[in-house]
């Protein structure tokens, strides 16, 4: 599949077809299996691969991949935006928006007016959403460049 793969975002996101890919990729293991005789009878791996085809299986798939591709994004964005902002802010944003604690104490924490802790916290998350958008449309556009170039003949493996 990915030999053939075409972007197209009127369909869904590349993470959705990445599931969809896994999912099929799974189904095909299990069909092999069986019909090479491996893994047949009640053993517990047959009995877990055949879970790994169920509904709600490919939804919980998903949503975990998903789930981690946000995390991920997130990650890198707060890489590329902690360098914009002075350590007292990030801290501010750190303390209250990851780690839960109440803008009071951060406050006292860091030697910063509660006022200040609110406008810290929002000015990071403001940037960190720009950033986010900025990345998902590079991501995008890396697709469609792709997608551009010619495509040398599939050799097989």
């Amino acid at each position: 599949a990915i030999q053939t793969f075409e972007y197209d975002s009127s369909r869904g996101r590349f993470r959705g077809w990445l599931t969809i890919v896994t999912n099929n990729a799974i189904r095909d293991y299990v069909k092999r299996q069986r019909r090479a005789g491996i893994g047949r009878g009640d053993t517990v791996t047959q009995q877990q691969l055949s879970r790994l085809q169920a509904p709600e299986a490919i939804d919980e798939l998903a949503a975990s991949i998903e789930q981690e591709a946000e995390q991920e994004l997130l990650r890198e964005a707060e890489a590329s935006v902690q360098r914009r902002f002075a350590k007292e802010t990030w801290d501010a944003y750190r303390l209250t928006a990851v780690e839960g604690v109440k803008p009071s104490q951060v406050s006292r924490q860091i030697d910063m007016k509660t006022s200040e802790v609110y406008v810290a916290k929002s000015r990071v998350i403001k940037m960190l959403r720009e950033e986010v958008a900025r990345m998902k449309s590079a991501e995008v556009h890396t697709i469609q460049t792709l997608q551009a170039r010619p495509r040398e003949p599939h050799q097989g493996l």
